[in-house]
């Protein structure tokens, strides 16, 4: 096997559980999509808060800062 067969079975797998897959360059800081201000920004920030928010909606915002 591959390292590109493996990183396809794994990225079908988490398709398949419900997650969205975005290739990395749809998101790249020179992309019409950006979702980081650079490559060196490894985290998607909005994308945590907004997970948070979702899955802890009774918990103050202060603690979810």
């Amino acid at each position: 096997m591959t390292e590109n067969q493996i990183e396809q079975l794994a990225i079908d797998l988490l398709k398949q559980q419900g997650f969205v897959y975005l290739n990395g360059t749809d998101i790249a800081p020179d992309s019409s999509r950006s979702e980081r201000s650079s490559f060196e920004e490894v985290l998607l920030k909005e994308r945590i808060a907004e997970a948070v928010k979702r899955i802890n909606p009774t918990v103050p915002p202060a603690a979810q800062e």
